[in-house]
């Protein structure tokens, strides 16, 4: 379960950080 948070927190991030450059560009 830990593991399975962990990766979902990664994939969040990584979302976050394509949506803010596409959002800033």
């Amino acid at each position: 379960m830990n593991f399975d948070i962990c990766l979902f927190f990664k994939y969040f991030l990584f979302f976050i950080y394509i949506i803010s450059k596409y959002y800033l560009q």
